[in-house]
């Protein structure tokens, strides 16, 4: 028995060695990976921060854009609403020749400005 004793202790210290060197390489690559991937994930971050600014000022202009065309519509309501009310055949059974005016501007500024109805 005793004379196996200096092979088993041969054995166990290589063992321990290659366990040593294993671990510490898997420990090694562990941490580069965890590194590798935290880096990837602040450019990832960084990069759908970046699409989403972009995307809110883009939305921000459309909603400038539609704000203005609205302002432009109600103006144009406004100002039909008004000759409307002025039209001295407004309350005659048929439309006049300045209601139909009327009308056609409204339905030229409908197709103008095509969109959601």
């Amino acid at each position: 028995m005793l004379r196996f004793l200096p092979y088993v202790l041969g054995l166990a210290s290589i063992s321990a060695v290659v366990w040593f060197i294993y671990d510490s390489g898997f420990d090694n690559g562990v941490e580069k990976t965890k590194i590798q991937y935290e880096e990837v994930i602040k450019e990832e971050r960084k990069r759908v921060e970046t699409a989403n600014k972009e995307a809110l000022d883009k939305a921000r202009q459309n909603i400038e854009n539609l704000e203005a065309r609205l302002e432009v519509r109600n103006a144009q309501i406004r100002q039909i609403v008004s000759e409307a009310a002025q039209d001295p055949a407004a309350t005659n059974d048929a439309i006049s020749s300045s209601s139909v005016s009327r009308i056609n501007r409204i339905l030229r500024a409908a197709d103008s400005n095509p969109g959601p109805r």
